[in-house]
């Protein structure tokens, strides 16, 4: 779940930013700019459930030494 929802936000995100900056006219949108964001897009969503795994247990190691 917290891939698939990492997936989106980062496509949802790279995509508005394409498009905005291509109808700006500051970019020709070339396929190279799709290539990254998918790329990007598949990083985020792959790494994201195991940064926020090992996250929750570094924090759970904090509050027990707290507390």
């Amino acid at each position: 779940n917290l891939g698939l929802l990492a997936l989106l936000g980062s496509a949802l995100l790279g995509a508005s930013l394409l498009l905005q900056l291509h109808g700006l006219g500051a970019l020709p949108l070339p396929l190279a700019g799709w290539h990254t964001l998918l790329a990007q897009s598949l990083i985020t969503a792959l790494l994201a459930p195991m940064v926020c795994s090992l996250l929750l247990l570094r924090w759970r190691q904090v509050a027990s030494l707290r507390g």
